[in-house]
């Protein structure tokens, strides 16, 4: 009994020791630990290192498949990364990490927040300063912004720096831009290309191109005044060279017009003397038409040929204060352009012989009639106008002797009835006329003081325009040619003065030493005004008046060519005897 008893006690106290070492185990055992109390994200997502701690088994479970641990469980202390994915959306997104421990068959959990930031909605610019020079070639004169944006419509406004107004000399391919968000809200990038004029002056311009949301724009009624814009590129272009009043200011003046146009011929050395440079003509003090004493030296005259350009003239050809001569001739792909003249050329007052063809010219400014004071000759062949300017008359222009508006044409058309396919000629076909519903050149050939007159090789169709004497055209009345005529004539042509046929001849362009009328779309009758002109046979009439464009239809689907062609000269003859003699024989070879 003794030795049960003692043996009770025993298991006793054994039972309490172990229970009291329990007890106290479980005191000093650690409890389920994060290292992080939270974890914020931005947009792009990321990492974050953190750190479990139990005596147990861990482990963990994500709410969103956009969160990531690893490892997801373990024993004991571990080291755990939390990896984040980036986000596509602007609005701020919540998720949970839940880490659950075993301990002791008891469940403990601890629960780890997860914010990232939404995307805001932005446009930012790679640079925010560019600048640019005052001159350079027309396709070279853009440059392009790298724009990293999330907003899915913004607009640019452009303004002058000082004035606060549009800066007319700075522009984008289009003012309005929508973005193909493809990832969301996750910013995209791609390039704004913007464009500058040149610069003529001598003072630096500035400008600043402003990116708005539509979406603010929208909120305050489209008030740019009333929003901040998202972000602002300034743009600083550098002044244009001094162009002084003198020979220096006229040497600088060419080369800087060789630039802009990008001129292929000629091409000049400046380290030689002006002089020598080639198509360019001094003014020497020997000259019988010098203006002035301050001219010697300076551009009599200049010709440029084969450059590339979709602008007017250079500004600098202003600045050629003396020019009498000024050619400009051989654009590229002249049929393709729609250049409108500018007024840079209007001022020079001493230009008497003027040359821009083959240039892609569709119109000429009011201001050209400043140039009607000095003009004598005026070539815009092979440009792309559509009717004859009406800004050319003899009383604009009361010295031109010389006007040429030949090869007009921008496409090789035989048949006009599909002059107005505008898929195939979406600029027109070029210099179109129909005697029937068109005047501009019964008006024309009413300009008595011209003496070369040149309209080859266009659109011109219909009958020629006739004349009858004693007839009132725009004031103007029709005459016949009367006997100080015959002396002017320097030969006998006493029939247009002495008989009744002659005197029914009306006196039209009765000082052309030149008239070139063919290879257009002319049917019907050539005028008696033509058929009997005192300078008929000057002409080359077989070559250069009577000879329309082979083979071709007009707009009524009509052969072109004339019904009287004469085949010889000996009804003229009859009228002009004494024409024979000095006309026969070059007629015949």
């Amino acid at each position: 009994m003794k030795l049960f008893n003692r043996i009770s006690a025993a298991l006793l106290a054994v039972t309490v020791l172990f229970s009291s070492c329990d007890k106290v185990g479980k005191e000093e055992l650690k409890t389920l630990s994060i290292s992080l109390e939270k974890i914020d994200m931005l947009a792009p997502g990321g990492e974050e290192s953190l750190t479990v701690s139990t005596d147990g088994i861990w482990s963990c479970e994500v709410s969103d498949p956009w969160i990531l641990v690893t490892p997801a469980n373990g024993e004991g202390t571990t080291d755990c990364v939390v990896f984040i994915d980036n986000t596509v959306e602007s609005k701020v997104r919540e998720g949970k990490i839940v880490f659950s421990s075993n301990r002791f068959g008891k469940v403990e959990k601890k629960v780890l927040n997860v914010t990232q930031l939404g995307y805001e909605k932005t446009i930012h610019l790679d640079k925010e300063v560019v600048e640019v020079a005052s001159t350079a070639g027309f396709n070279q004169r853009y440059f392009k912004t790298e724009v990293l944006t999330n907003v899915n419509a913004f607009k640019l406004v452009i303004v002058d720096s000082l004035t606060t107004k549009e800066a007319s000399w700075l522009s984008s391919d289009k003012m309005e831009y929508h973005p193909e968000l493809d990832y969301g809200a996750r910013p995209q990038k791609f390039d704004i290309r913007l464009n500058w004029k040149l610069n003529t002056k001598d003072v630096k311009r500035a400008a600043e191109v402003k990116f708005y949301s539509l979406e603010d724009l929208e909120k305050v009624g489209g008030n740019v005044e009333d929003v901040e814009p998202k972000a602002i590129l300034k743009v600083r272009q550098k002044a244009a060279p001094t162009i002084e009043d003198n020979r220096g200011g006229d040497s600088l003046a060419l080369i800087l017009i060789q630039e802009k146009l990008a001129v292929m011929a000629p091409s000049w050395d400046t380290a030689e003397n002006m002089r020598n440079w080639d198509n360019v003509v001094l003014w020497q003090e020997t000259d019988k038409n010098l203006p002035c004493p301050e001219a010697i030296g300076r551009v009599r005259g200049v010709g440029f040929y084969m450059f590339n350009t979709q602008e007017s003239l250079p500004a600098e050809v202003s600045h050629l204060k003396y020019v009498e001569r000024l050619e400009f001739y051989s654009n590229v792909n002249t049929m393709l352009k729609s250049i409108h003249l500018g007024t840079d050329v209007c001022d020079l007052q001493y230009l008497k012989h003027l040359v821009i063809g083959a240039y892609g010219l569709v119109s000429l400014p009011p201001e050209f009639v400043k140039l009607g004071d000095s003009l004598e000759s005026l070539d815009l062949g092979v440009n792309n106008f559509e009717d004859i300017p009406s800004i050319l008359n003899q009383k604009n222009f009361p010295k031109l002797k010389a006007l040429t508006l030949l090869g007009n044409c921008r496409w090789v058309l035989s048949d006009l009835r599909k002059k107005s396919d505008n898929i195939s000629f979406p600029n027109g076909i070029g210099l179109h006329i129909d005697t029937k519903e068109n005047n501009s050149l019964r008006d024309l050939f009413l300009w008595e003081n011209l003496e070369y007159l040149r309209l080859s090789t266009n659109y011109m169709e219909g009958s020629l325009p006739d004349f009858k004497v004693g007839q009132v055209i725009n004031g103007k009345k029709i005459e016949s040619y009367k006997k100080e005529d015959i002396a002017a004539l320097k030969d006998t042509v006493s029939w247009l003065v002495n008989t009744p046929e002659g005197q029914a001849i009306p006196k039209i362009l009765p000082n052309a030493k030149q008239l070139f009328i063919n290879l257009n779309f002319f049917t019907g009758s050539i005028p008696d005004w033509i058929l009997y002109h005192p300078h008929l046979l000057e002409w080359s009439p077989s070559l250069l008046v009577f000879n329309q464009l082979e083979k071709a239809i007009d707009s009524e689907g009509r052969a072109v060519g004339f019904t009287n062609e004469p085949s010889t000269f000996d009804y003229y003859f009859k009228v002009y005897p004494m024409y024979r003699n000095k006309y026969e024989l070059k007629e015949e070879f």
